[in-house]
C-alpha cells in the first residue's frame, strides 16, 4: 500500500490498477463527487489541503523558478519570434517576454491564491521564493530565453513580484535578490 506525505495514512492508489491509470482530470471528478457524497470529510480534506499548501517552503519555490525559467531556451523562442501567421512579425524580444510571463504566472497565482485563503505568510514566502529563484538567473548564459529578453528582465519580473507583494501587503526582505 502507498502511503501519503501528510500523516504516512495509506491510500489505495498504489494498489488499485485503475485509480493509478486515472488522469487528474478523472481524479478530480470522482474527488468532488465524493466531498458530495460524504460532506463528513469535507473538513479533513480543507485541513490536508492546507497542510500541504504551507508545507512548500521558499526554497523548493526557488528552485522551480530557476528550473523552469531557466531552462526556457532558443528552441522556445523560435516557435514565437519572426512571422507569426495572424500576428505579423515578432520580435524576438517580445517573444521572449511573453514567454517568461506564461512561465512565471503559475508562481503568482499561487501567491494570489494563498493571500486570498489567509495563508499570508505562505504567500510571502512564495513571493521570496520566486525572488530568490530569480536572483539564480542573473547572468544567465546566452542560450538561455531570459538573455534574449533584456539587460533589465530579471529586475523587471523581480518588481512585478514585489508590485503584487506590495498590492497584497504582504511583507518580505524587497532586497532579498537585488545583489
Amino acid at each position: 500500500m502507498a502511503t501519503t506525505p501528510l500523516n504516512n495514512q495509506a491510500t489505495t492508489t498504489g494498489d488499485s490498477p485503475v485509480l493509478a491509470a486515472a488522469t487528474p482530470h478523472e481524479k478530480n471528478i470522482v474527488f468532488e463527487r465524493l466531498l458530495v457524497a460524504h460532506p463528513e470529510l469535507v473538513e479533513e480534506t480543507e485541513d490536508l489541503i492546507s497542510a500541504l499548501m504551507l508545507s512548500t517552503t521558499a526554497d523548493e519555490i526557488a528552485n522551480e523558478v530557476a528550473n523552469q525559467l531557466g531552462a526556457l531556451g532558443i528552441e522556445e523562442l523560435a516557435g514565437r519570434a519572426g512571422r507569426v501567421p495572424g500576428r505579423g512579425y515578432v520580435h524576438e524580444t517580445d517573444a521572449a517576454w511573453e514567454l517568461l510571463e506564461e512561465a512565471l504566472e503559475p508562481f503568482l497565482t499561487d501567491i494570489r491564491r494563498h493571500a486570498k485563503l489567509g495563508f499570508v505568510e505562505s504567500a510571502a514566502s512564495i513571493a521570496a521564493g520566486i525572488l530568490a529563484g530569480l536572483g539564480r538567473l542573473h547572468g544567465a548564459p546566452d542560450g538561455q530565453l531570459i538573455a534574449f529578453a533584456g539587460d533589465d528582465a530579471i529586475d523587471t519580473l523581480t518588481d512585478t513580484v514585489l508590485g503584487l507583494a506590495d498590492d497584497l501587503r504582504l511583507e518580505l526582505d524587497k532586497t532579498a535578490n537585488r545583489a
